[in-house]
Formats: structure tokens, C-alpha cells, sequence
């Protein structure tokens, strides 16, 4: 650029082609920042930049490492006494840019239980989520039995409870529930889960090398999907022994990867609405495929 290249190959999230692309956060932040030294300027709106790197780790399930520079969680923690004195007289001590700049909201708004639709729907409206009528009452819905288990609900938690319920919007077969057994011998697991579909509900129970095994093995013995679990993994979206559980799978059908994600604050729920997203994708592909063969 300080040659004269007017075109640059980034990625977000360190998401982009293989060739090595720069960050686009820290490219448009140094542009931003150092107006003085390169005199230039983008089409992108900055502020844009915070809440499309939560969307794409909620959609691809690779989240971004703690210490990545701008959309990090700790790119604006401080933990360090003098750090925080530091940034309570003057911010630009040790940042020399603010959270707001990107789209990051400022410090940690807490909701709770009492907070209320208006001020969910306020809160929302402030981290620029648009949402219809019928996910906003969904989402509402399950931020209320979120606020319940935790107490307060930040904004980290908000986002992945809308993306949640978004994606679970088209769900083929749904959890009605499900109980999981386990102990320090993991060959002892054993799990039972009751699936809804449409108003037919099915139970099935199984075992497995531990609880998450045993429940992925009892919903495989009610929706015989030829799938193989090919990645598995799971992260607290806050801190915290009640913090919100963020699950991510793939499964590999017909030699594609097809991934799946839910949220819950017992991981082991989490798991299984991951698992079970993935397999409703998998389901409704085929039923695409059917009505273009048939021809209905």
C-alpha cells in the first residue's frame, strides 16, 4: 500500500484463500487509525468489522483466538492494576483505538431475568441484530430461560442465543428431551434422548465412549442418517462455571463436510442440538433433491 498498491487480499478471521491474505481487521484499523501516515481511505464501515467476525464463528464454528489483534476477546481487557488505572484516566494509554470503533459495544451491558422485552429488543437494536417478529419472540424466549440458569446475560451470550434460535427455526426433528449417564469409566456411558418430529415423538437410548458418544449413538438409532462425525468441539462463550456453551460439528455425507451448532448452558445439550442441526441439514437437502426429481 505504501507503494502504491490500491487493491488488498484479506480475510476475515484469518478465513479467505490459502494465499497467506492479510488480516482485514488490522488492515482497515491501520488505515483507520494512521490516517496521517497513508493519507487513504476504504468503503467499509468499521463498524461492521466486530459483529461480522461473531456472525462468521457462529456460522463456521472456528472462533477467533483470545489474543487476536482487534476482534480478540482480550484485544480490550485489562487485567494489569496499572493498565486499568491507566485506561480509566485516559484511554488512549494503552488503546489507541476504542471498542466502539469497530462495533464493539462498550464494556459489558448486563441483562437479566427482569430486563424485559423492550430492553432486550433495545439491546439488539444497539449490536445492529435485526430480527422478524416471530425470532424475536423466539429469541426472547430463550434468553429467558438463559437469564434464568445464569443470572446475566451479556452480549456475547446474546448473540449466540439469536443465532442459535435462528438456525433452529427449519429444524426437521427437534429435542423433547434427553438424559445422560456417565462416570470415570468411560465404557459405562449410556445415554436416552426423545426426538420430535412434526407431533411423532420417538425415544431411543444407547452407549457410548462417554455421555456425548452414547447421546450422538441414540439419536443415530432414531434418524438413520448415514453420516460420519468428522470434527467436535465446544467453548464457553463467556466465562464462568454457568457460562453459555457454544457446541460446533461436522459430519461428512456423501464425502461433503456439513456442519452443525447449538448453544446451551449444559454442554452436553449443546452437543446434541449441534449434532442434530447438522443432521436436520443433511434431511433437508434430501428432501430438496426429492422434490426436483419428483417434480413437486
Amino acid at each position: 500500500v505504501e507503494a502504491g498498491a490500491r487493491q488488498i487480499e484479506c480475510a476475515v478471521n484469518g478465513i479467505g484463500e490459502r494465499a497467506g491474505n492479510a488480516s482485514l481487521e488490522e488492515v482497515i484499523a491501520a488505515i483507520n487509525v494512521r490516517q496521517d501516515f497513508y493519507n487513504l481511505k476504504t468503503g467499509i464501515n468499521p463498524k461492521e468489522i466486530y459483529p461480522s467476525s461473531i456472525r462468521l464463528s457462529n456460522l463456521t464454528g472456528i472462533y477467533v483466538q483470545p489474543n487476536k489483534a482487534v476482534v480478540g476477546k482480550n484485544a480490550f481487557a485489562h487485567e494489569s492494576g496499572i493498565h486499568q488505572d491507566g485506561v480509566l484516566k485516559y484511554p488512549q494509554t494503552y488503546e489507541i483505538m476504542t471498542p466502539e470503533s469497530i462495533g464493539q459495544p462498550k464494556g459489558n451491558i448486563i441483562l437479566g431475568r427482569h430486563s424485559g422485552k423492550h430492553g432486550f429488543q433495545s439491546r439488539l437494536d444497539e449490536l445492529g441484530i435485526i430480527l422478524k417478529e416471530d425470532d424475536l419472540d423466539k429469541s426472547y424466549e430463550r434468553f429467558l430461560l438463559v437469564a434464568d440458569k445464569k443470572k446475566e446475560v451479556y452480549d456475547e451470550d446474546i448473540y449466540a442465543i439469536v443465532a442459535d434460535e435462528i438456525r433452529s427455526t427449519q429444524q426437521t426433528w427437534n429435542i423433547v428431551d434427553f438424559h445422560a449417564f456417565c462416570g470415570s469409566d468411560p465404557t459405562i456411558a449410556s445415554a436416552m434422548v426423545i426426538l420430535e418430529k412434526e407431533d411423532e415423538r420417538i425415544p431411543a437410548a444407547s452407549t457410548g465412549d462417554g455421555p456425548v458418544n452414547a447421546l450422538f449413538n441414540a439419536i443415530d438409532k432414531i434418524v438413520q442418517v448415514d453420516i460420519q462425525l468428522e470434527r467436535y468441539s465446544i467453548h464457553a462463550v463467556t466465562s464462568g462455571t454457568n457460562a453459555l456453551g457454544e457446541a460446533s460439528v461436522a459430519v461428512n455425507y456423501k464425502g461433503r463436510l456439513i456442519s452443525g451448532h447449538g448453544s446451551s448452558t449444559d454442554v452436553i445439550h449443546a452437543s446434541a442440538k449441534a449434532y442434530l442441526s447438522a443432521i436436520n441439514k443433511v434431511l433437508q437437502e434430501q428432501q430438496v433433491k426429492e422434490k426436483l426429481l419428483t417434480g413437486v
